[in-house]
């Protein structure tokens, strides 16, 4: 197995580009990024058609996953984190809650 790295410098469209370059030139078996859920938006459909697994651990966007059944993020989405801080700090001093 052999890592292939690639920086789209944060533009949707050179995202879409490494995807297919990746998919249909190097022929990987799974993707790991992109960092941006934008990004994701723009390029995840690519793989998904391909049937190539994305695994990101950036993209909070509430919807990314709902793609396809090939994408994939390992962070909860913004409303998730955001409701299990609520949860775990309720009932705590402003003072201990400044260290979550």
């Amino acid at each position: 197995m052999k890592a292939i790295y690639a920086d789209d410098g944060a533009d949707r469209g050179q995202t879409v580009n490494i995807f297919q370059r990746l998919i249909r030139q190097d022929k990987v078996i799974a993707i790991l990024g992109p960092t941006l859920s934008n990004s994701a938006f723009a390029a995840d459909p690519i793989a998904q058609q391909a049937g190539i697994p994305v695994i990101a651990s950036s993209n909070t966007a509430p919807n990314v996953t709902k793609i396809g059944d090939f994408i994939f993020r390992t962070r909860a989405c913004r409303k998730i984190r955001c409701s299990r801080l609520c949860y775990a700090t309720r009932g705590r001093s402003a003072a201990s809650r400044r260290w979550l």
